[in-house]
This record gives structure tokens, sequence and C-alpha cells, in this order.
């Protein structure tokens, strides 16, 4: 349970003729899943078809993407807003997530809603990208503690990232000083301690008022 919401399973098939393949089983059994699932009126099914057509190029990211918010209760679960992620697929799983985090957001529960979710059951990959408003800061420092405590085994990489400072082009030189980062960053030890991340990410403004403390990382 994260902050009082209550982890979950993927819902079994809605179809006793379906069985869920294994995660890497071949497109051709997962798209005969999905027909189970579109007949049983789960959106799941539908969801497959579109990340198969995305992944083959038949089919913009977009579209997958509209659907996904129009049916996000559904796929993501209760109180899931798809516009707080950028999320990555594979078949009706998340891959990928980018959790977006605006000053004014409660954080805590932008987190706890995508680990709640029974499609989240397989993450590889998260970043949690503050998103500044003018010069008004985000702090990361709470939602760094709820994701340290509760990522799966699945999750091989982590980022945090300063949105602005990702969408700069600009070079400056070794002489400029920089503004005081817009993004603030939490206790990084324990996502170095964590045995099962491989990579770790950090996109600021000025790296030197990251505080990375001692680095003790014998898997990373």
């Amino acid at each position: 349970m994260i902050d009082g919401v209550r982890m979950g399973r993927l819902a079994p098939p809605m179809t006793a003729q379906a069985n869920q393949p294994s995660l890497d089983a071949p497109s051709s059994e997962w798209l005969v899943y999905a027909d189970a699932l579109q007949e049983a009126r789960d959106p799941r099914g539908e969801l497959i078809v579109l990340n198969h057509a995305v992944e083959s190029g038949k089919t913009p990211a977009a579209e997958r993407d509209a659907y996904v918010a129009k049916h996000a209760e559904a796929l993501l679960g209760k109180g899931a807003n798809a516009e707080s992620y950028r999320l990555g697929w594979k078949h009706c799983f998340i891959d990928s997530a980018d959790v977006l985090l605006h000053p004014e957001d409660f954080a805590e529960k932008v987190i706890a809603t995508l680990f709640s979710s029974p499609a989240a059951a397989n993450i590889r990959s998260v970043s949690l990208v503050g998103v500044p408003k003018g010069e008004t800061r985000v702090d990361l420092s709470k939602a760094m503690e709820v994701l340290a405590s509760n990522l799966p085994k699945t999750c091989k990489s982590v980022a945090f990232v300063d949105d602005r400072a990702a969408k700069t082009t600009m070079l400056a030189s070794r002489d400029f000083d920089p503004d005081q980062n817009l993004v603030q960053l939490g206790d990084l030890a324990p996502f170095f301690a964590n045995p099962n991340i491989e990579s770790i990410e950090l996109t600021v403004a000025d790296i030197e008022q990251v505080g990375l403390g001692n680095i003790n990382a014998p898997n990373l």
C-alpha cells in the first residue's frame, strides 16, 4: 500500500476462452488475446492492438495516447489522470513512465496512483520530471522518497529531470554562474543502493548544486 492506495494485480481475463500470454510471447499471441478482450469489452484489448500498430509504424503514438486518456481509469486505475504521465507500453503493460510533476501537484499521490495500477506491474524505467512554472520551483524530495520505497524489482532505470533544463539547447561557457536549480532533488542514496537499478540519469541546470552524497552503488 502506498499512502493509502492499495496495490493491485492485473484483473484476470474477462473471458474463460483467453489465457494471457507471457510478456515476451510473440505479438501474434497477444493479438489473439486482444481479440478475446475486445469481445469481452475490456479496453485492454484495443490498447494491445493500438500498441502493436504504433510499434509497427501503422498508427501514430498520439492516437494510442488519446485512447489511454479517454479510458484512463479503466487502464491505469481509479483516480488516474493520463496527463500526469508520458507512457511507453508493451502490450497492455506500462514499460516506461515519465511522471510529470508541477509545483502545485501532490506528487506522492501522482506516484502512488501509478504504482497502484496493475498495468505498472512490469515497469522497467521511471523518470520524475519536474515542470517549473516561471520561477516557481518544484521539490522532488518527497516524490523521490515515495518512489524509492515502492519501485518494483523489474525497474532497472530511474531518471530525475528538470524539464526546462532538458529542453535547453543553449551552451554556456565554463565561467557562467547559473541560478539556483528550479527542480530540487532529494536523497539519491536509496537509488544508488538499490540492487536492481542499473542506470540513474540526472538532468538539471547545474549539477554542482545536486548533493550526490556518498555513492555506494555496487550494481549500478
